[in-house]
């Protein structure tokens, strides 16, 4: 498995503004890092791999902000910048057994003003079944060839979720309860800057992204599966 890799859209559309207003951008230093969704008006779901400066002293990256409130991941004519107070991550977080329990929460240090640009997306209200269609959305690659084509504007993607049976014997390893697979075929998928990004149905986040081997090439993407973290989150999110 490569290591830490950021997912990307593959063979997406474009997002027109407003179609995702949960979805946000984590920078570091300025530059566009991973994708993440806002669940309240202080608090951004993400990737716990995405705020790791390094894997093996567990230290988390400094100075992240939040872009929000655009499709536009430069943030030059929309959007509105967040400074970020605090990160939590799952304490059981291990990036060297399948990326298991891949998810973070960040504090911002003021609210959000919620428009229909900027509002939160609702936490899932059930686990979802194998042959669900769900969204995929973020930054990223626009083909696999060359990770380096990043587009501006946020891309989606359509996919259907599958069992972590049939996940499992695609990546011939393990897949764990609180992660989800989703497949679209060969030639797209989510691959190479947006980890952390949502995977959404009726207004409900159901995913993280969180690792896909290879990229786009009809193997299934694994996310968290954030059904499957709800009390975690409700706890961390109180406490912080």
């Amino acid at each position: 498995v490569e290591s830490k890799k950021p997912s990307k859209i593959v063979n997406g559309f474009t997002a027109p503004p407003g179609e995702f207003p949960h979805q946000v951008s984590l920078r570091v230093y300025g530059q566009h890092i991973c994708g993440g969704s806002i669940i309240s008006d202080i608090h951004i779901l993400t990737a716990a791999h995405c705020v790791m400066q390094n894997d093996q002293t567990m230290t988390v990256v400094p100075d992240m902000t939040v872009l929000t409130g655009t499709n536009d991941r430069l943030g030059l004519r929309s959007g509105q910048f967040h400074k970020v107070i605090n990160i939590v991550y799952h304490e059981h977080y291990d990036p060297t057994n399948n990326w298991i329990n891949d998810i973070a929460i960040l504090t911002l240090a003021n609210p959000i003003a919620f428009n229909r640009f900027q509002h939160p997306i609702n936490l899932p209200s059930r686990d979802l079944p194998p042959n669900t269609r769900v969204m995929a959305s973020g930054w990223g690659a626009l083909t696999f060839d060359n990770p380096s084509l990043v587009p501006q504007i946020l891309q989606k993607l359509d996919m259907i979720v599958i069992s972590n049976m049939e996940c499992s014997r695609a990546h011939s390893n393990k897949i764990n309860p609180g992660q989800i697979c989703v497949l679209k075929g060969q030639g797209a998928g989510v691959c190479v800057g947006d980890s952390g990004g949502p995977l959404t149905v009726n207004n409900e986040v159901h995913g993280i992204a969180s690792w896909v081997v290879p990229c786009a090439e009809g193997f299934p993407d694994v996310f968290t599966r954030v059904h499957y973290y709800l009390r975690w989150i409700q706890q961390h999110t109180l406490q912080y």
